[in-house]
């Protein structure tokens, strides 16, 4: 026949006692703490899922304007090129007038002179003309 100790009963007892006293003292607040630590853990990828999709936003945000920064830096040289072209033009079209006209009034003054400068120049060449003869070809006797 079966004979049960009393002493392996007692211990049977007091596991199952251990085991209840485990499961309120010990179980129930491991169980708590997992389920507050498992809630933080969604919170906190909750959080950081939002904080990505934030920075994604941003750097989009951050990428067109700088796209449209440069696009419109682009078109301000651009047009500054072109004002500072077209002034150029200009300033070298004013002076090659300025230089024409300087010209044409040095080449005026020019032929003033040479017609001031005409006439005396006229008196004299005969006189030099007859001294040239003379020397070239002797004196000439008037006729």
């Amino acid at each position: 026949m079966l004979t049960v100790n009393l002493t392996a009963l007692i211990v049977a007892l007091s596991f199952v006692g251990f085991m209840f006293a485990m499961r309120a003292v010990f179980f129930a607040p491991l169980a708590t703490l997992r389920a507050q630590r498992e809630a933080l853990q969604q919170a906190e990828q909750h959080v950081i899922a939002t904080a990505q999709t934030d920075v994604n936003q941003l750097t989009t945000q951050y990428e067109a304007g700088l796209a449209k920064a440069r696009q419109d830096a682009s078109a301000l040289i651009a047009e500054h090129t072109q004002v500072v072209q077209r002034e150029a033009a200009t300033t070298v079209a004013n002076a090659r007038q300025q230089a024409r006209e300087h010209l044409a009034t040095v080449q005026a003054d020019v032929q003033a002179a040479q017609a001031d400068v005409q006439p005396v120049l006229q008196q004299e060449r005969q006189p030099l003309a007859d001294v040239l003869l003379q020397r070239l070809m002797g004196p000439v006797l008037p006729a």
